[in-house]
């Protein structure tokens, strides 16, 4: 284990009237893109929820040998960076750089404006490519659009650890290609989790896999281990297709009979 490794000894945890996980064991490495990869329902979002305590849990959760529990809010502020669903009815009337400043004053209290503060919100524009969108409202943007500043908002933190919530969803072919091409930027830099039910985005943006089914971890490891396992194919119940160029995967299609 290395010493920024998450590690999940969960007993139970859920919602009031629904138990979600029992007896979960698992263990994020550090420093790489892990996809939390299941159908709906399958808990990806609970978990992801757990890690950044916002659903209480029986057991041990171990963040740089650290147990979250005993972390202080501001403490996991400044460690974790969480994006979730884009619900943002309190913000959508606020302009993309105004957004990121106050997602960057998390950090500190109050909400004086600083320069570098200015400085890390055009250099968040700049990376992700969305200086042009600096001056419109939230309630003005694509789908797409959104994602990529909903996601610079959590960037502009320098989170240790990013957790992602279906950061593909709702998207077109290319937003989900470029949201893929800018998360992988992030890989080495920080520990990021994203949760997706697609296995096309999970493939070709992760570098390790934790597959969900009903609370229960169906497999876990790197791309080679879960396609010699089928474990995709378990996880979701269908029949697969990979394609592959130059010993590489490229593809994965659903077969439909």
């Amino acid at each position: 284990m290395k010493p920024s490794d998450i590690v999940v000894d969960v007993k139970s945890a859920g919602y009031r009237n629904k138990l979600v996980f029992e007896n979960l064991r698992i263990k994020i490495p550090s420093g790489k893109i892990t996809a939390l990869l299941g159908p709906n329902g399958s808990g990806k979002t609970t978990l992801l929820k757990m890690l950044f305590r916002r659903i209480k849990y029986s057991g041990k959760i171990l963040i740089g040998f650290k147990e979250l529990a005993e972390m202080s809010n501001r403490e996991i502020a400044r460690l974790i960076s969480y994006m979730g669903e884009i619900a943002l009815p309190d913000m959508m009337g606020l302009k993309v750089f105004e957004a990121l400043l106050i997602s960057r004053s998390s950090l500190y209290r109050g909400l004086i404006e600083r320069q570098e503060d200015i400085r890390e919100a055009e250099a968040v524009l700049r990376e992700l490519g969305i200086e042009h969108l600096s001056e419109r409202r939230l309630d003005e943007l694509s789908s797409g659009e959104l994602r990529k500043v909903v996601l610079g908002m959590a960037l502009i933190k320098h989170p240790k650890y990013l957790l992602l919530d279906e950061p593909d969803s709702h998207l077109d072919m290319l937003s989900r290609i470029e949201i893929s091409r800018i998360i992988k930027k992030y890989s080495g830099r920080t520990t990021i989790i994203i949760a997706t039910h697609d296995p096309v985005f999970a493939v070709n943006t992760a570098e390790y896999f934790v597959l969900l089914r009903d609370g229960r971890v169906v497999d876990e490891g790197n791309l080679e281990r879960i396609v010699g396992n089928k474990s995709i194919e378990k996880t979701f119940g269908v029949k697969l297709k990979y394609i592959y160029e130059d010993n590489r995967l490229v593809g994965i299609i659903p077969i439909y009979d």
